[in-house]
């Protein structure tokens, strides 16, 4: 064999591993173009009111409040992402905080109902601290872990929310 369809040979295999990988790789880079907006969720402490676990609530319905309180003077925008147990993206939700304000999204608003167990992240540009609680039948209100820190410290208002472990069933 010469160089020159040595050279040929290996001109063919790298355009044939690049067509093969092309689909996928733009199948990846569509997957995030299109993925869904969060669903908005605004709630205020009455409707937690309305979800405050009961005596007479069965006990093996449960789920997670993430709740956002804003120190800031101005409204807040918190946009989060939902994980099961094998790392896979469940759903998205966003809520606006007003000033001084409060609001929450509950775990089962990211997975349309069905059961979950994993965790979410959030993010925000503006001066935001989470807090989380288990909500179920006869155990009443627990409070959960909740790590928080700033994504970049030259933006000391940039922060990112982690609720290291959500439960809705």
């Amino acid at each position: 064999m010469t160089f020159q369809k040595i050279c040929l040979a290996w001109l063919g295999l790298l355009v044939l591993g690049a067509l093969a990988l092309s689909p996928a790789a733009w199948s990846q880079s569509q997957a995030s173009v299109t993925e869904p907006a969060p669903i908005e969720i605004d709630r205020d402490a009455v409707d937690f009111h309305r979800i405050v676990p009961k005596p007479t609530d069965p006990p093996l319905v449960y789920d997670t409040a993430l709740v956002f309180t804003n120190t800031g003077s101005d409204d807040s925008r918190v946009i989060c992402k939902a994980f099961d147990d094998d790392g896979h993206a469940v759903g998205r939700a966003a809520t606006s905080v007003p000033a001084l304000g409060l609001r929450y999204l509950l775990a089962s608003d990211f997975s349309n109902g069905a059961a979950v167990l994993g965790h979410i992240q959030c993010g925000t540009h503006d001066p935001v601290i989470g807090s989380a609680f288990l909500l179920g039948g006869r155990a009443g209100i627990t409070e959960v872990p909740v790590s928080q820190n700033p994504v970049d410290p030259r933006k000391h208002h940039a922060t990112r929310i982690r609720f290291p472990v959500v439960f809705a069933q």
